[in-house]
Formats: C-alpha cells, sequence, structure tokens
C-alpha cells in the first residue's frame, strides 16, 4: 500500500485572496505549484482554504463543472467525507456539556438494552472514548456502505444491528478505523439532543458558525447541484461524469457525508483552533471536553510516512485522538484528517501551536494515485510556507514525487486459477446480517471465474489452487477499482474461501483482517423483526406462497364451466390485491417497500430489464390468445428453481412474476409474460438509472398489468 493512500483512510484561479496569509510573491508560488499539480495530476479541480492566527485565504482553482465551464471558488462545495468525523465529535462535546456527562460515559448508559455488541464485555463497557478513537476492535466491512443500504434500514436499524459485526482483535488492543462506530456515535447524539443527526448537526454547528452554505448529502443528485463541484474521473486521457448512483451514504452519514466549501471550513478551523468559541464569542464546547480530542489515545505505527533520511523532512505519525490524526510534521505538532468518498477527497491540517489550519479539497480524477498525491504534496508545500520553512518541494517535483527520492515499487505477482468442473456450486445469493448481500453467477463458459454482484458493487472472483479459495477483484464502479489497482495494472484483490456441510456449499467468508461470514441463500433483509424472547424469523418463501394463495381471485361459476371445476375468474383487482397483500405481508417484517416501484429492486428489474427489451424489439413477444406464452416445461424449470431458493429483495420480482405466472396459466388464463411494448414501461428515475415496470391496471383498459382482461 502506497504510503498516500494514509490519506484516504475513510477518505484556474478565481476568486482574489483575502487577509495577509501570503505575501504578493509567495502567492504567485503558490498558485503556480497548484496549477501544475492539478494539471500534472490530471484532477479537474480545487479548492484551498487557509487560517493563520486572524487572517484567512481561500482560493478555487480549476472546473467544477465541465460541460459550463463553472469555475471552482471559494463557495463552490465539496463532498468533504471523513472530515464529516469531527463534526460528529465537535457535535457530541455540546451535548455532552448539556448533559453534564463525560467522554467515559458508557454506551449502554445512554442507548440502553437493545443496543451492543458481539460479546458481553464490550457491550457493557464500550465508552464514547472507545468509539471515537477507533479502539473497538471491531471488523469495519465497507463493502456496506459503498454497495448501498436498503433505504428501510434506518440509522437506529443498523445501529442495533452491531452485534453482528465479529472481533477482528481484541478490546481496545489496537487501532482500526471503522466508520460505522462514528454511525453509532451520530446516533448517540440523536438520543441525547432529541433530533436528527442531520437537524443537531446543522442547528448547532452549522447555524452558529455562520457556514451558510454547508449542507448534508441527503441524494444523489446533491452532487450535481448548481452549488457543488460536480464529481469527475479521468479515464482515457480525459474527463467523465462520475458514476450517478454511487453518491449515497445512508445511513452512515455521520461518517461522512457533509458538503462544504473552502469560505465555510476555514471558519471551523478557526473555531477548532480559537478555544471553540464562535466569530461573535460565544464558547459552544467545554474546552477541556474539546482539548481531549487532540491528544493521541491509540497508536497507529502501522501507517507509512514520509521520513528521512529518503526525503529531507519528516511526517511522523503518533495516534489518532477523537476524530483527529496527531503526528509531528518536522518537529511540529499537527493534527490531521483525511476524508474521500469517490471522486471526492478532502485533506485537512491543523497546527494548534501556531494557530494555523489548512482545508484541501478536490472533486476527481482517481488515475491511480495522483489525486492523492496532489493533495498531499499541495499540503507540505503549503505547511512549509505556512511554518516559515524553505518548501522542500516546487512546481517540477510537485509532479514527480515521490521521485527523485524514492521509486514506487508495484506488485507483478498473480496467481494461477484453476479449472472447476463444477463452478455453479458456488453460485447464489450469501447474506450476512449486517451487510447486503452478494450475487454470484458463472462467468459465461468460464470454469475458473464467477461474477459477483452487491448492490452498486460488482466484480469477479477466480478460483486459485487451494480449493474452495477465490481471490475477489472489484471492477466496478470504476471509482473503486482504479484506487486498488498499481502501476502494473495489478489490483488489489481479497481472499474469499466457500465453508461446505456435507460436501455442499454453504457460506462465502471474506477476508478483511478477520473472516466476514456470508451465508447461502439468505439475505440481508431476512433477519429484521424479532420475536419477544429475542429469537430470529426469517423471511423464506413459503411465507410468499401463503400471501398468494390468500390473494388467489375467486371461484366463477362462469370460468368453471370454461375451464373445468376449481379454476378462478381474474377480475380487475387481482394484480392490485396480490401487490398489496404482498406489500402488507413486506411490511410486516420491517420492509417499508413497494415491489414494483421499490428502489430496493432495481437490481432485479435491471436482470430483467435486457431480456425484455431484446424480446420486445426482436419481435419474440407479441400478444397470443387463449394459450399461455409460458410453456409447462419452463414453469418446470422455474420451479425447482425457486423452491430452494429465498425470496431475497434481490430476486423478489422474479418470485412474482413465476407466481403469477403459475396461479393464471395454471388456471388457464393467459399471463402475458413479456407480451407487446404497452403491457410494461421503462422508467428513468431521478439518477438517471431505467427500470422496467408492470403497468398498473388503472392505467389501461384492456392490457392489465400483463394480463389480458378477460
Amino acid at each position: 500500500m502506497r504510503y498516500v493512500l494514509r490519506y484516504f483512510v475513510a477518505a484556474f484561479l478565481l476568486t482574489s485572496a483575502r487577509g495577509a496569509v501570503f505575501d504578493g510573491e509567495t502567492e504567485q508560488d503558490v498558485v503556480k505549484l497548484i496549477q501544475a499539480s492539478i494539471e500534472c495530476r490530471h484532477v479537474p479541480g480545487m479548492t484551498v482554504g487557509i487560517f493563520k492566527e486572524n487572517d484567512k485565504w481561500t482560493r478555487g482553482f480549476g472546473t467544477a463543472d465541465l460541460k459550463s465551464g463553472r469555475p471552482v471558488d471559494e463557495d463552490t462545495l465539496f463532498n468533504i467525507g471523513s472530515v464529516t468525523k469531527s463534526f460528529t465529535m465537535a457535535l457530541l462535546a455540546i451535548l455532552l456539556k448539556k448533559n453534564k456527562l463525560q467522554w467515559t460515559t458508557k454506551i449502554s448508559d445512554i442507548l440502553g438494552p437493545e443496543y451492543g455488541f458481539i460479546d458481553d464485555h464490550r457491550t457493557r463497557e464500550t465508552t464514547l472514548r472507545d468509539l471515537l478513537s477507533h479502539r473497538t476492535g471491531l471488523a469495519s466491512p465497507d463493502n456496506g456502505f459503498m454497495a448501498g443500504f436498503p433505504p428501510s434500514i434506518s440509522r437506529a436499524d443498523l445501529c442495533k444491528r452491531m452485534r453482528y459485526l465479529p472481533q477482528q482483535i481484541p478490546f481496545r488492543d489496537s487501532f482500526i478505523y471503522n466508520n460505522y462506530m462514528y454511525m453509532l456515535l451520530g446516533h448517540v447524539a440523536e438520543k441525547l439532543g432529541g433530533d436528527t443527526w442531520e437537524n443537531l448537526v446543522t442547528s448547532r454547528i452549522f447555524v452558529p458558525l455562520g457556514m451558510k452554505s454547508t449542507k448534508i448529502l441527503k441524494k444523489k443528485s446533491d452532487v450535481l447541484s448548481s452549488e457543488m463541484a460536480h464529481p469527475y474521473i479521468y479515464k482515457d486521457n480525459s474527463f467523465e461524469n462520475s458514476t450517478s448512483d454511487i453518491y449515497e451514504l445512508h445511513p452512515v452519514e455521520p461518517a461522512g457525508a457533509i458538503l462544504s466549501s473552502a469560505e465555510d471550513m476555514v471558519r471551523y478551523l478557526q473555531f477548532v483552533l480559537n478555544n471553540r468559541n464562535t466569530t461573535t464569542g460565544d464558547q459552544l464546547i467545554d474546552p477541556k471536553l474539546f482539548s481531549e480530542a487532540f491528544s493521541a489515545v491509540i497508536p497507529t505505527d502501522e501507517m507509512e510516512t514520509v521520513s528521512k533520511p529518503t526525503f529531507p523532512i519528516s511526517d511522523v505519525q503518533v495516534g489518532y485522538g477523537y476524530a483527529w490524526f496527531v503526528s509531528n510534521y518536522d518537529g511540529h505538532r499537527a493534527l490531521w484528517h483525511s476524508g474521500g468518498f469517490w471522486s471526492y477527497i478532502t485533506l485537512v491540517w491543523l497546527f494548534p501551536e501556531e494557530n494555523i489550519g489548512i482545508f484541501i479539497s478536490t472533486n476527481g480524477g482517481l488515475l491511480e494515485d495522483y489525486q492523492y498525491t496532489s493533495l498531499t504534496t499541495t499540503m507540505y508545500y503549503l505547511a512549509d510556507i505556512l511554518l516559515d520553512k524553505e518548501p522542500w518541494l516546487n512546481s517540477s517535483t510537485a509532479c514527480s514525487f515521490p521521485e527523485p527520492w524514492r521509486n514506487e515499487t508495484d506488485s507483478n505477482f498473480r496467481e494461477i486459477s484453476a479449472f472447476l468442473p463444477d463452478i455453479s456450486e458456488y453460485t447464489g445469493i450469501y447474506g450476512n446480517e449486517f451487510q447486503p448481500e452478494f450475487i454470484l453467477t458463472v462467468n459465461g463458459s468460464s470454469q475458473t471465474q464467477l461474477n459477483f454482484e452487491s448492490g452498486r458493487l460488482g466484480g469477479n472472483l477466480y478460483s486459485t489452487q487451494d480449493k474452495d479459495r477465490f481471490l475477489m477483484e472489484i471492477t466496478y464502479p470504476w471509482e473503486l477499482y482504479v484506487p486498488l489497482m498499481d502501476h502494473n495494472n495489478v489490483t488489489t484483490k481479497t481472499n474469499v474461501t466457500f465453508v461446505r456441510k456435507a460436501g455442499t456449499v454453504t457460506s462465502m467468508n471474506i477476508n478483511i483482517g478477520t473472516n466476514i461470514i456470508f451465508t447461502k441463500g439468505v439475505s440481508m433483509l431476512d433477519v429484521i423483526s424479532r420475536n419477544t424472547n429475542g429469537s430470529r424469523r426469517r423471511v423464506t418463501w413459503p411465507d410468499f406462497a401463503q400471501v398468494l394463495l390468500r390473494s388467489r381471485p375467486q371461484p366463477s361459476e362462469r370460468r368453471s364451466k370454461a375451464f373445468g371445476a376449481g379454476s378462478k375468474v381474474y377480475h380487475k383487482n387481482s394484480m392490485k390485491n396480490i401487490r398489496s397483500d404482498l406489500n402488507r405481508h413486506l411490511t410486516d417484517f420491517g420492509r417499508n417497500m413497494d415491489i414494483v416501484h421499490g428502489t430496493s429492486f432495481k437490481a432485479a428489474n435491471r436482470t430483467l430489464d435486457g431480456f425484455m427489451k431484446e424480446q420486445t424489439k426482436t419481435g419474440l413477444s407479441r400478444p397470443t390468445h387463449h394459450k399461455p406464452i409460458i410453456e409447462q416445461s419452463d414453469l418446470e424449470t422455474i420451479s425447482r428453481f425457486f423452491a430452494s431458493a429465498p425470496c431475497s429483495p434481490i430476486i423478489l420480482r422474479p418470485c412474482v412474476w413465476f407466481q403469477l405466472a403459475l396461479h393464471f396459466v395454471s388456471r388457464g388464463l393467459e399471463f402475458h409474460h413479456q407480451l407487446q411494448i404497452d403491457s410494461f414501461e421503462f422508467i428513468e428515475d431521478r439518477d438517471g438509472i431505467e427500470y422496467v415496470t408492470l403497468k398498473h391496471e388503472t392505467q389501461q383498459t384492456k392490457i392489465q398489468g400483463g394480463l389480458t382482461k378477460d
């Protein structure tokens, strides 16, 4: 892992300078270096905010919107990623003062018995201090929020599921960065403040500090607003729009969802450095309580650093406090944090004794490690100037860094895949109580490679010479794939091991320092409701079968004569009844979603999308009369599959399609799976994602939800 990844934890000039931070000649040198850096590192835009003593300097570089040509200025918003954590910490400090609590207050004393961790000792002893300093020892499977949690999972729901996070190392033993702990801290703030984290951080911090532009990332389209620096990637020698549907952090917003500008962040840095007072002199936080955040609680000595004698200076990591790393930059105590959320990368440094704060944020590039390097070299250069040191970097070395001091070394190691005679035995859905499920399928006719999907993530699993061990490679979104790639185009891969019982594959272990277990045939949403005795209830296929039986149309004498005894008549409310009953059933299990329009079913809808479009375009799907278009053999094949498959959210829609087909076709009625264009429609949502839906029966008189009217 290259040293610059320490800043990814998680995570052309326009405006005039403010204040007397730089003299004229020095300012020209600063501008020259930053312009050179973003150009050679292929970074579309950068914003910089500096506070020194009582002066400030804010400036924008590059472009916020490539389509319109809108430049970055001091008010342009960027996602600041994990720098958000310090706001969550500051909010807690405000609420602790109000509630007369301390950092040593135990989580169980605030949240109560509904919340806990994997063992009784952690549940009983974990304090705010433990969460803030990342010393719980619990694993942090970040693929969860990267893949995207279902909208029906609230922050409270996921916090209650913390008990499913496995131990990676012993409690309070060493540092493991964990975004979910700050989500939990945000929920603690909600309990103490009696409002949402979003409202509390706005009313208690943004407003008092005069951070008028700063807001919370609430929906994906927020990053494309006219106030934002739009996210980009640099691919094939040109800039492209970043993937639109990945900019959502629900429900982990307290760990990284703040959008802010250089102008507003300078106000925040001034607040942190100046005894926690607002510009009007109001003291929001007990200084003694807040000062504890800036002392190292736990060491972070595993992080690579820039140090002598290889480099002209030393940047030595000391440890982690509360939402701030503590380091020593060439003899000066420094506090810093980074933030990385897809195309947005941010870096903040504070020098408390010198009363200096520096904020830098960027909106993309992501080519190899160039974007990270642009941030770090700019930060080093600015730090030297503000500390009255001779800069050890210049416009030339900022583009060659880490050369000429050190050359990068990359991996050339590649494992050899093994031929597997029955690779299909690994396919299926693998779920976990805390993480979105993985769907594994065979890659065409390959006997060495599987494909996987998990929400917004996808990629490949490559077999190895070790039985049941694969290597997982994330290939999309591109924003995650490229940062894992070295200069030889070798990507960092994760070990995945399948577990068998009686010779049958039953689970998949993903190793991220410890094994995260995903059970075959289980969805994350399969374990939501709990009985009063705490036992789990799984939503299984027989549940849905019973729902469909209850929802069947009633007998009709006319139909009985036409199709024989026992047949049922279709009436206009049949589809509505089935849909409503299914939705009621889902609600009983905590699934607040709609089987037709719910966003949780986009993945399933997209699975059908290509097939349905192709059938329609080629003319293979057309109305037929007096006989079903689904052949009995097809029904039997589908039935065998669903007989053993759970109806998770990912495959619920195909389950519903099949059951409707089976229900109507088996009774001599016409269920047109894909018949003609106006039987269904392709809807584009606000994020630009197209998915297919059945038309509601009230929208047409003759074709109702894909069923022919009797």
